[in-house]
């Protein structure tokens, strides 16, 4: 009941937070859009079949090389969230990223952690963190944290959970293991009065290519996440510029990708960060 009721009174603090800092933001930024790219990168899954397999396919194709370099060549830094998976079986990824400019937060499945889940990971409860007591927590995210901190050469301060899973208890066990920018809810805006903030996670998947299937539908995405906000974030998973039926890179969804976003680059009121970066520009117009 005392965690329900936490949980529920955290619900509304960060409703409020949320309301505050959109009308500061609109303030400050006026016509200035800010556009933040972010990329769950863990194993293989096809996200139009949800179909999971434990392999690297789309890493190992060059997939999400290209896309690191591409972003990197337009002069835009991304937000790739990277799970332990990735980070124990594929080290190299994080060198790469790093290199190109991008920044690294921890994507935090508990199945990369334990052998406890079987396929798919969506069906399994034991893969959400908030299933596990406070202890529990506190070890798997040290985990994670350390996994990727040894392949860096920073701290790593960006935490998204694995099915955007996060209550009460699992924000304070987060702050407590040294993370300081969450991307698990929607909105833009600082945790009250320490120097924690939620930088946000789009609202669908930019890569549902059964959704969002030409370039009319990217930019309709766009208008509507641009509604009533200054700061969009797009979230995504790498893995679907790979074409798991022919086992080959999905070239024409890469040269729509690059369409979209070569299109808002041409406008000059919109600028492309990572979501650190973009946290440092709001304390530069805000103050705080």
């Amino acid at each position: 009941m005392k965690n329900k009721t936490l949980n529920i009174v955290n619900k509304v603090r960060h409703r409020y937070w949320r309301v505050i800092y959109d009308r500061r933001i609109r303030q400050f930024l006026g016509d200035k859009i800010i556009v933040c790219m972010t990329f769950d990168t863990e194993e293989d899954w096809d996200l139009e079949n949800r179909l999971y397999y434990n392999s690297f396919k789309y890493i190992d194709s060059g997939a999400l090389y290209e896309l690191g370099c591409g972003l990197a060549d337009r002069g835009i830094s991304a937000t790739f969230f990277v799970t332990t998976k990735v980070g124990k079986e594929r080290p190299h990824v994080l060198t790469f990223l790093e290199e190109k400019g991008h920044a690294i937060g921890v994507h935090l499945h508990v199945h990369d952690l334990e052998s406890c889940t079987r396929y798919p990971y969506r069906a399994d409860e034991a893969d959400a963190i908030t299933s596990y007591d406070k202890s529990k927590k506190i070890e798997y995210m040290r985990r994670a944290k350390s996994c990727l901190e040894d392949l860096l050469t920073y701290e790593v301060v960006l935490y998204r959970s694995g099915r955007l899973q996060f209550d009460y208890e699992t924000e304070r066990v987060a702050v407590r293991t040294g993370f300081k920018l969450f991307a698990n809810r929607r909105g833009i805006y600082r945790m009250g009065n320490a120097d924690l903030w939620n930088v946000g996670v789009g609202s669908c998947d930019l890569f549902e290519f059964c959704r969002v299937y030409n370039l009319n539908c990217f930019l309709s995405l766009f208008e509507k996440e641009r509604a009533g906000q200054n700061v969009i974030v797009f979230s995504a998973h790498p893995m679907s510029l790979y074409d798991y039926s022919t086992e080959s890179v999905h070239r024409e969804r890469f040269n729509l990708l690059w369409l979209f976003i070569d299109t808002l680059l041409q406008q000059s009121h919109i600028v492309f960060c990572n979501q650190k970066n973009m946290v440092d520009i709001l304390k530069r117009y805000t103050g705080k």
